[in-house]
């Protein structure tokens, strides 16, 4: 008897336990695996929804049985059906394949920000290629103008981009032009030990969270790069720190007492004065953390735990809704459109999934770039990660005001450091948080391509 194909694999609920959108998000994860591959099929019959997808593992949501030709999937766990049913049919594909085991030495096993869900035994590399192929198709576009314009890509990246997801595509391509320069920018008697962190542009300032003893909250004057310091309620038991907020609206500070509720406070001139918005709720007991944006007319917020996303809410007018996106984003400069909100993909998945295409990413963005800043042209300034031999790397690219989008080879040698860039006063500035902290103006040299 022959392999199933991907057109033979179904979806079922023998146990009852799925809902509707459950068996539409598995048949999605299904229908996008299919199309990343190029595969006819993974010798996979039946993506049967059930109760318990491992009795003798309770943390095991989902597994893959090669005689049955057969993946389970539990509704609800951590890392969602869509992903799961990747998982397991990436095991799958493997298994025909034979991948791992021909490229063990280059199947990545660090995985830091993952769940340690094999913590009692040693990890099979089968394993470990079934964590990194379950994220998706790597960024192609991206990727192509990384080697183009730098060279040789990180060797584990490319194959898994060339020989796992060869049918993946976008339509959104990257060419290679734009030359960034970056000039340090002094701020007169700045804290030499000081970094700095949850970094954020408000009009012409900068407002940043120091790293080290009390919680302080600076304020920069991008124009005269002068700055000061804003009190923030401190005491035994409390803690602080500023979220994300849109560009329209004043930087947000968050305060949580030793009993876990939180008030929310409004940064006005100098002085830190209660949100006016009496709908936020207390978030944070998730003891993962949180992502939060927050604009004139609604928030936006991402509970995460153990590294992993775990549920979303969108908020308008005070009325919640369900989300499959992570937190807002918005080039500076961009408005929100009453009762809009615009999403980037999560950090954890690769590609978009099909389910939801409409919320994965504003339709102008490659695959894994990110709008940092608005120039007063429109131009708009994007970062994006990409892998050399070396290691992972920070790219710059560039939005023309005709809709192109442009890989700086100025990338080339920037390095992997935590930096981010913001719009104020008139110029991109980008930000190396670290201490001392390095505050650089980027000069676009050539809009090109070059």
């Amino acid at each position: 008897m022959g392999c199933p194909s991907f057109a033979d694999t179904i979806v079922t609920n023998p146990d009852g336990v799925a809902t509707d959108e459950d068996i539409a998000e598995a048949e999605a994860a299904l229908a996008d695996f299919a199309a990343w591959t190029a595969a006819d099929g993974v010798c996979v019959g039946e993506v049967r929804i059930v109760a318990d997808a491992d009795p003798e593992l309770e943390r095991i949501t989902g597994s893959f049985s090669a005689s049955e030709r057969l993946v389970l999937v539990e509704p609800g766990g951590e890392l969602g059906i869509a992903r799961t049913v990747v998982h397991e049919l990436c095991h799958a594909w493997d298994t025909r394949e034979g991948f791992s085991d021909a490229h063990a030495e280059l199947v990545p096993t660090n995985r830091s920000s993952e769940p340690d869900l094999y913590d009692l035994y040693d990890v099979p590399v089968s394993e470990y290629f079934a964590f990194a192929c379950e994220r998706g198709p790597l960024a192609r576009a991206l990727a192509e103008a990384a080697v183009a314009a730098c060279g040789p890509e990180d060797p584990w990246h490319e194959i898994l981009r060339e020989e796992v997801f060869p049918g993946y595509e976008e339509s959104i391509p990257v060419g290679v032009g734009v030359e960034f320069s970056a000039r340090e920018l002094a701020l007169l008697d700045f804290p030499d030990d000081r970094a700095a962190y949850h970094v954020q542009s408000f009009g012409d300032q900068l407002v940043m969270q120091l790293d080290g003893g009390a919680v302080t909250l600076v304020l920069v004057d991008l124009a005269t790069l002068s700055w000061r310091e804003v009190e923030v309620p401190s005491a035994d038991g409390k803690r602080s720190w500023l979220v994300t907020t849109l560009p329209d609206a004043p930087p947000v500070m968050a305060v949580q007492e030793e009993s876990g509720a939180i008030t929310f406070l409004q940064l006005d001139g100098d002085q830190l004065v209660p949100h006016p918005v009496d709908w936020l709720a207390p978030i944070l007991e998730w003891e993962g953390g949180t992502t939060m944006s927050i604009g004139t007319s609604g928030a936006t917020w991402q509970l995460w735990g153990d590294g992993l996303p775990m549920q979303a809410r969108a908020f308008h007018g005070g009325e919640a809704y369900e989300v499959p996106g992570p937190a807002a984003l918005l080039p500076t400069g961009m408005a929100l459109p009453e009762g809009e909100l615009a999403w980037e993909r999560g950090p954890f998945f690769n590609a978009p999934w099909s389910v939801a295409p409409e919320s994965v990413a504003p339709a102008w963005v490659p695959v894994g770039v990110t709008p940092r800043a608005t120039l007063p042209d429109g131009r708009v300034v994007a970062t994006a990660n990409w892998y050399s031999p070396d290691g992972e790397q920070n790219a710059l690219l560039l939005r023309d005001t005709d809709d192109s989008w442009w890989f700086s080879p100025s990338s080339c040698t920037t390095g992997a450091y935590a930096v981010g860039i913001f719009a104020g006063g008139g110029r991109i500035v980008r930000v190396a948080g670290t201490a001392p902290l390095r505050l650089e103006e980027l000069v676009v040299e050539a809009g090109a391509p070059i």
